[in-house]
């Protein structure tokens, strides 16, 4: 009797969900005016929910605290934070101040069906108070004495709990990022490449950069500038398409990607082989009994749209009104197995679609039926080319 393997009982890796946190943030002035007079500020980010620690989050809603009241300094332990989610966990929700408290956002966000749920985190910030040192006139030394050791000890704890909190170099990474999405951002136009922000070589190479890359690449400037520098990346397996003269190994990318690239390519780069060519005379009374009935049925239609080079898109049309991924799965009622697919190979907007090939559709994991579907949504997304 056979056995079944550990291998085959093993439960599935959950997928990975893309949450919005929206952070309302309230200042302290603010508190002390009535509810229907008070100011809330507020800014939103997304997050990878089980790839990304609780350590990126806090460093986010920092970031975010930072740009919106710009403090002189930055710390959790000056802000009362809770959250809350719609349907989910009502108002006024629970506490995100900590790692544990983190653990309890995430049980909340595994109960949700959605792969992109929405998170709403209340930020008040605390006012601030001026701490006094009273000194009893008649005190004895004993007594001034445990006052400057409690005193000494309460400092010193203080201190060491303002450092782990801050995460000055969470802080740090953050405007690392912002500052490598504006140098590298892509200013060749989305016909030429795929991606909004690519890593230029000297060549004029582009690599594509996803959020990864450029956490990966913000950590390790940190480190020195023999690690990273702004113009340089990281010695990591995720730039390993990148050599050590900055050139880019084609054959390391991604098999999609090598595809999406291959298919901006003009086709001059693609040699001619020459073929023989062998002329055939026919008369006119070989065929004659067919020329009249035959010669009408050899006309093409003028609007067929046909494929070339494998390519999803044919040369004929344009893409039609730009979405996201999710409104054109719903509108075009494609169902959740395919939203699912596109979306683990980083689909976000429909636009991409067009550097899409059945060969990368099926390396991708679709099935017949599946890209029968799909090429006949996009017949009706496309727009026809006028000459």
């Amino acid at each position: 009797m056979h056995t079944p393997t550990h291998s085959a009982i093993q439960p599935a890796e959950k997928p990975t969900k893309t949450v919005t946190f929206v952070v309302n943030v309230t200042a302290s002035t603010e508190l002390k005016k009535p509810i229907a007079k008070r100011e809330t500020k507020s800014a939103s980010f997304e997050f990878r929910h089980g790839e990304d620690p609780w350590d990126t989050l806090l460093a986010w809603m920092l970031s975010q605290i930072d740009q919106i009241l710009s403090p002189k300094k930055i710390g959790i332990e000056d802000y009362d934070v809770t959250f809350y989610i719609p349907r989910i966990l009502p108002k006024p929700g629970l506490p995100l101040v900590s790692e544990e408290h983190y653990k309890t956002l995430s049980t909340q966000i595994d109960k949700i069906a959605s792969q992109t749920p929405t998170v709403n985190i209340i930020v008040l910030q605390k006012p601030a108070v001026a701490v006094v040192k009273e000194v009893p006139i008649s005190s004895g030394t004993r007594d001034e004495d445990e006052l400057d050791a409690s005193s000494s000890h309460a400092s010193r704890g203080n201190k060491k709990k303002k450092d782990a909190t801050e995460l000055p170099g969470n802080i740090r990474v953050n405007k690392n990022i912002q500052l490598l999405c504006d140098v590298w951002l892509c200013k060749k136009p989305d016909s030429a490449c795929p991606s909004t922000h690519c890593y230029v070589t000297t060549s004029d190479e582009h690599f594509p950069l996803s959020h990864e890359h450029f956490n990966c690449w913000a950590a390790a400037m940190l480190k020195g500038t023999e690690h990273a520098t702004i113009t340089k990346p990281p010695n990591h397996r995720l730039f390993d398409a990148i050599d050590t003269r900055g050139n880019i190994t084609q054959e390391k990318l991604s098999p999609v990607l090598q595809r999406r690239l291959a298919a901006l390519e003009p086709k001059s780069n693609t040699p001619q082989v020459s073929s023989p060519v062998i002329n055939v005379t026919l008369g006119n009374d070989i065929l004659g009994f067919a020329h009249t009935s035959m010669g009408p049925q050899l006309q093409m239609p003028q609007h067929k749209i046909e494929t070339t080079n494998d390519s999803l898109l044919p040369m004929t049309h344009v893409p039609g009104e730009d979405m996201t991924i999710i409104d054109f799965c719903t509108h075009y009622d494609l169902g959740d197995t395919i939203l699912k697919k596109l979306q683990d190979n980083s689909f976000r907007k429909a636009r991409p679609l067009r550097f899409l090939t059945i060969s990368a559709l099926k390396e991708m994991g679709f099935v017949h039926g599946e890209i029968a579907e799909l090429r006949d949504v996009v017949e009706q997304w496309l727009t026809l080319v006028r000459n």
